[in-house]
């Protein structure tokens, strides 16, 4: 995406001057799953505190019979894929079966995190 259509002032607002896209907040503050109310920000803060989770991002996916599913995308520490298994294992513990994201995806980042 170029930038927004004869919306010069939206485009500089959101795009930084390499083009890259900058997100500054959610839509919606809550995900309604089958009549459950969740706020992604818990569900990302249980994730993050497990040590093997650098960044995560709790997203919604629509879903024809519970109405939104929530999904989250995990950055790891260090590239194992068991970072995504040991990270949502350690949050069921602390979460509502409800509140458990469900599908869960790992990036890999393209450098390593600063910390």
């Amino acid at each position: 995406m170029q930038g927004y259509v004869r919306m010069p002032t939206e485009t500089a607002r959101s795009f930084s001057p390499e083009g890259y896209v900058r997100i500054v907040g959610r839509r919606m503050e809550t995900v309604v799953r089958g009549g459950f109310r969740i706020y992604p920000r818990e569900v990302e803060d249980q994730l993050r505190a497990h040590p093997a989770v650098d960044d995560v991002c709790v997203i919604v996916i629509p879903h024809d019979i519970l109405g939104e599913l929530v999904c989250a995308c995990v950055v790891p520490v260090a590239v194992e894929v068991s970072t995504a298994v040991q990270s949502t294992t350690f949050a069921r513990a602390t979460l509502a079966e409800y509140q458990f994201p469900e599908p869960v995806r790992v990036f890999f980042p393209l450098r390593p995190p600063a910390r």
